[in-house]
């Protein structure tokens, strides 16, 4: 998944993607579907998305 992807379905921007992974909060790397479902689902809790 790339930045932009990611950021558009968590209805944030590119740059708070990257921002999150400066801070250590997001690590990129390759990594499998369901842990990037799980950092979504992180992340849209503190937003109070879902």
């Amino acid at each position: 998944m790339r930045v932009g992807e990611l950021a558009e379905s968590l209805a944030i921007t590119p740059d708070t993607v990257r921002y999150y992974t400066r801070v250590g909060y997001l690590m990129p790397k390759k990594i499998e579907p369901m842990v990037i479902k799980n950092m979504t689902r992180t992340i849209s809790s503190a937003y109070g998305l879902f």
